[in-house]
């Protein structure tokens, strides 16, 4: 059975997370640098999950629970709002 990462389904809600977090950020005026600082990650993970792709080519963003805890928290916004596939 292929990982889930592979789904099609899976690839398009990496996308969907990625421009809720870019909306989100955007709405609050603060720029990729300055999430990733408040969140304590590099930039390039912030650009990676709003990109929807891993840092390995081709891979959908697959990003850890603390950080998008992390990213909710820094936008005032739900987590449930940032990852629910029914957005």
């Amino acid at each position: 059975m292929p990982p889930l990462t592979d789904s099609p389904d899976y690839r398009e809600l990496a996308v969907a997370i990625g421009k809720r977090v870019r909306a989100a950020r955007k709405e609050r005026g603060f720029s990729q640098l300055e999430l990733a600082t408040r969140i304590g990650k590099d930039i390039k993970t912030v650009q990676n999950i709003e990109l929807g792709q891993s840092s390995r080519r081709g891979e959908p963003s697959n990003p850890q629970l603390d950080t998008m805890w992390a990213i909710a928290g820094a936008l005032g916004v739900d987590l449930v709002y940032l990852v629910s596939p029914d957005r």
